[in-house]
């Protein structure tokens, strides 16, 4: 058999109305860089399989992990963004994060609740905590349209010093005849 060292691996999905009647599911994989040699060399596969065995989704990605850089002094991430555009419903997921040159190997299996956006119904996605902003377009963390990006926390843990970013989206709210929203 083959012997492989593990590699700390975490991991957040969050999901967001689409615009057709699919929701958009954003992945966001971290793993401490010092477990990985040579973040170019890692194997990234994530599957999303619904409940009742019908809809699957998979992406396989060689490389592309990009640093998180994080000013409370902890160990240096490193991580990836992957994005899907699903049916509603309730999905098993697995990531899985390899590196075969230096046989280390990580996995996360879970379940994920894939809700309706566009049923009517006022409704608020997930809410995103992070206390980094990725500077980065092409690093890890949230993205929505040109101007959001927010990494992200993991531990869910943040120091005094740190800023605290909070993201989220309400949908369906009613309107009234000036297309105007109030909400309290």
């Amino acid at each position: 058999g083959r012997e492989r060292l593990p590699v700390n691996l975490f991991a957040g999905a969050y999901t967001f109305a689409s615009n057709d009647s699919l929701t958009e599911v954003q992945i966001i994989t971290f793993a401490p860089a010092a477990d990985l040699h040579d973040e170019n060399g890692a194997e990234l596969r994530i599957v999303l399989q619904a409940e009742n065995g019908i809809e699957n989704y998979r992406t396989q990605e060689q490389g592309g992990l990009a640093p998180l850089f994080a000013s409370d002094g902890r160990d240096s991430l490193i991580g990836k963004s992957s994005m899907f555009s699903i049916k509603p419903g309730n999905y098993r997921v697995g990531i899985a994060l390899e590196q075969p040159e230096e046989k280390r190997f990580g996995v996360i299996v879970d379940s994920v609740v894939v809700p309706d956006y566009r049923n009517g119904k006022p409704s608020l996605s997930d809410i995103v905590l992070g206390s980094a902003r990725s500077g980065d377009r092409n690093g890890p963390g949230i993205v929505r349209g040109d101007s959001v990006r927010i990494v992200p926390s993991i531990d869910q843990e943040f120091s005094t010093s740190q800023p605290l970013r909070l993201y989220y989206e309400i949908y369906n709210l009613p309107t009234d005849i000036r297309s105007l929203t109030r909400f309290d």
